[in-house]
């Protein structure tokens, strides 16, 4: 599956080596498969971009050096490289080893131009929204020929052996007991390292040998007795919130306990049920976390779990981008 936010990846990384070419490459018959969508795509990034994003974040968020000055230059620039990168997926179209869904495109930059600036950069709108997602699919089956891993439908699914025109194999993903040098393992696996080397390993039952909480089926590795276990619910007992059902651990008890609400006396922002435990007017007490954009001094206080330069933010470092 290759989702647009992904072609664009691609897309930046390529960027210096496009830079001083021209379009000239790109189809224009009208059976074009991919006919218009280089235009439709910067008509939407750019558009968002420069609705929501103000000088300093369209510096980050356009990843151009120097960044565009206007919303025609940026989409002039978008759909010059988009339709350069974009001869790979035609070959893959034409091929058959990939299917290009236009009604799901048109879909996906409507909703995208009808999103709010925060629904847009607050994720990876591009990559997560389910026509975003499903505009390209890939059709090769495990061990058939490709070009790319996006070509393979299987999930988890890669093409290895490919090189520039030299076809590969769509391959599975690294079962039990198999190295996993990339972290990717078939379901139900965990990479982890293993007499040395990292390989995919199933997590084990209760009751079984452990190392980390990784390793466990139910999520937790009880360190006192290296075995895995059950977290305890309400009112069992505990030595470590990951002990509890509840993610909480009353440690002067060695109790697990409910998580408190709101108003709540704390004394760490674990015990609060909002994730965040304020120590205004010298006291700590459970209180509602904060939206981006909103005044911080730390990371618990932001919904998002990022205090960026004394304000909430999506993520550490990146823009905010919400049209203000």
């Amino acid at each position: 599956m290759r989702t647009i936010a992904k072609i664009v990846g691609a897309l930046l990384a390529w960027g210096f080596v496009w830079a001083g070419c021209s379009d000239d490459s790109q189809p224009t018959t009208t059976d074009d498969p991919l006919a218009g969508l280089p235009k439709a795509y910067a008509r939407v990034e750019c558009g968002r971009v420069f609705a929501c994003c103000d000088a300093a974040e369209r510096d980050d968020v356009l990843l151009f050096d120097p960044a565009p000055a206007t919303q025609a230059e940026c989409e002039a620039r978008y759909e010059s490289f988009f339709g350069a990168v974009a001869v790979d997926l035609r070959k893959g179209i034409e091929a058959g080893r990939i299917v290009y869904d236009d009604a799901r495109a048109d879909t996906c930059f409507t909703k995208a131009e009808a999103a709010t600036c925060a629904d847009f950069f607050g994720s990876n709108f591009l990559d997560e929204d389910p026509d975003c997602e499903a505009m390209f699919q890939g059709t090769v089956a495990l061990g058939g020929a490709c070009l790319g891993d996006d070509e393979c439908k299987d999930p988890g699914a890669s093409c290895a052996g490919a090189s520039g025109t030299e076809l590969g194999t769509c391959k599975a993903p690294p079962g039990a007991g198999e190295p996993c040098q990339d972290g990717l393992c078939g379901p139900g696996l965990t990479c982890r390292l293993d007499e040395g080397m990292l390989k995919c390993v199933a997590p084990t039952a209760d009751g079984a040998a452990c190392d980390l909480d990784i390793d466990c089926q139910s999520g937790y590795c009880d360190f006192q007795t290296g075995v895995c276990a059950a977290p305890a619910p309400v009112g069992g007992a505990c030595a470590v919130n990951a002990g509890c059902a509840s993610g909480y651990c009353d440690v002067a008890a060695s109790t697990c306990a409910e998580k408190k609400a709101d108003g709540a006396a704390c004394v760490t922002s674990v015990e609060c049920a909002s994730g965040f435990c304020s120590d205004a007017a010298d006291m700590g007490a459970c209180a509602p976390t904060k939206p981006d954009g909103a005044t911080c001094m730390v990371a618990a206080e932001c919904a998002s779990g990022f205090c960026d330069a004394g304000a909430c933010s999506p993520s550490t470092g990146a823009p905010v981008c919400d049209g203000l």
